[in-house]
């Protein structure tokens, strides 16, 4: 895998269409990366995140900035591969630590035990994380890549706001005083500053 010579660089995020259309290139993104601001209703996204010799991988979901009541966060058919070039389904991996918005964590399903779906397409695997929420998992360095197709639950409708974040640092939460139900609280932001790793040589 060709490996990125800036950490800071943004993953390469784009749609399932642009998929279907063209190669995805290898190594399109390092730690940090975020998407766009996706709301509900908009097309699932896939990301493609470099992940060589990172050991704390957190999958970090963001408040928007208006209410939170519909931000229902899917992770969809989350991977990791291994050196080995092994896909290793995530959804089989107990996350070391969690915390959500609200509800629990759901895993293959969403909060009514439904299935997993984005913008009307069925997702057969995942985590559903209300936001805003983050999820770690231990990587101890045994993977070089991670990729997932994210996204906001039909289920929300045209509701919800939320950018998904993939780092390797612990994400600040926002207290519950910080929400402002119904209207705008930007001071609400998740706060995710990356550690940085050595660059490899």
């Amino acid at each position: 895998m060709r490996r990125c010579l800036d950490v800071l660089l943004l993953s390469l995020v784009v749609t399932a269409s642009t998929l279907a259309q063209e190669k995805q290139p290898e190594g399109c993104g390092c730690l940090p990366t975020a998407t766009k601001l996706i709301r509900g209703g908009d097309a699932q996204q896939t990301v493609f995140v470099d992940v060589t010799d990172v050991n704390d991988l957190y999958l970090v979901v963001t408040y928007g900035g208006d209410s939170y009541d519909s931000d229902q966060a899917i992770w969809g058919n989350p991977i990791l591969v291994d050196r080995d070039a092994k896909r290793v389904d995530m959804t089989t991996l107990q996350p070391h630590g969690h915390q959500l918005g609200w509800g629990k964590l759901c895993v293959n399903k969403d909060q009514n035990g439904g299935s997993l779906c984005i913008a009307g397409k069925p997702i057969e695997k995942g985590f559903w994380a209300h936001g805003p929420s983050y999820l770690h998992f231990e990587l101890d360095g045994k993977y070089t890549q991670f990729e997932a197709q994210v996204g906001i639950d039909t289920g929300a409708g045209t509701r919800g706001s939320v950018e998904f974040i993939v780092t390797n640092a612990k994400p600040k939460m926002p207290s519950a005083a910080e929400f402002k139900k119904g209207g705008d609280a930007p001071s609400a932001r998740v706060v995710a500053e990356p550690t940085l790793a050595t660059p490899p040589d």
